[in-house]
């Protein structure tokens, strides 16, 4: 078979497969030519997008962790720490002292409250709790 630049150009030269290759070496060709010019560009975007979220106020009217958490929530952290220092020996603890108290003493806020997993441990979550 002859193939040829031309055939791009043309309805049989987009036929399956060529059309994918072609635009995979396009793709290819336009990184490899201008790849760190790319780059850059979305790097000085990405920090002009960045400064100014930062230099935004976000006001959530929305009380600190500790009073922020519902009752369940609160009562699964502070009976989980004390799982944790009973069964580990005070070894290791997911907690500090001060935190533990915090966690303890503080009074619940009467405005919003966190919703759904209270904490980055996955297994915090009963839903995948029950999975693992």
């Amino acid at each position: 078979m002859n193939h040829s630049i031309e055939q791009i150009f043309t309805s049989a030269g987009w036929a399956a497969p060529a059309w994918p290759l072609l635009l995979v070496f396009t793709f290819t060709l336009v990184m490899t030519l201008f790849g760190k010019s790319i780059f850059k560009g979305f790097a000085s975007v990405n920090t002009e997008i960045f400064q100014t979220m930062e230099n935004q106020k976000v006001d959530e009217s929305i009380d600190s962790y500790f009073a922020s958490l519902d009752k369940r929530d609160r009562n699964w952290s502070i009976k989980e720490e004390e799982n944790a220092r009973e069964m580990l020996s005070c070894k290791m603890r997911i907690l500090t002292n001060w935190q533990l108290r915090k966690l303890q003493n503080v009074k619940r806020t009467r405005g919003k409250t966190m919703m759904g997993t209270h904490t980055y441990d996955i297994l915090g979550n009963n839903f995948y709790a029950d999975y693992f």
